[in-house]
């Protein structure tokens, strides 16, 4: 009799072990795939989160660039008003202002070195 309780208990315990795996399979499955999930949400916000940084910075971008558009417009017509006496603006009357200073000085050099 003890052989038969001894083989009952073996059985048992053989039983409970293979339970206990599937439930470990079942939870190591489980356990993945929720794993898996998080994984995917976690790379879902990270890419709206670096949409919305990449939104951001193209917005500060843009308005950093429209700043320095108006501040060079601002500083053409300080050049302007303080070169010419006018209030017209435009960047061609400035680049004419310095081309035609480059002429002098060049007209200028070649004479020096004709007097040389």
């Amino acid at each position: 009799m003890r052989g038969v309780y001894k083989r009952i208990r073996v059985a048992k315990a053989w039983m409970e072990l293979a339970s206990l795996k599937e439930d470990f399979l079942k939870f190591s499955i489980e356990r993945s795939k929720a794993i898996s999930y998080i994984r995917l949400a976690a790379t879902a916000n990270h890419s709206q989160a670096i949409e919305k940084r990449i939104t951001r910075y193209q917005k500060m971008q843009s308005e950093s660039l429209q700043k320095l558009e108006a501040e060079m417009s601002r500083l053409n017509l300080v050049v302007n008003q303080t070169v010419f006496g006018s209030k017209t603006s435009g960047l061609k009357d400035v680049g004419t202002f310095i081309q035609s200073q480059a002429r002098q000085t060049n007209t200028h050099r070649t004479s020096t070195e004709e007097v040389l």
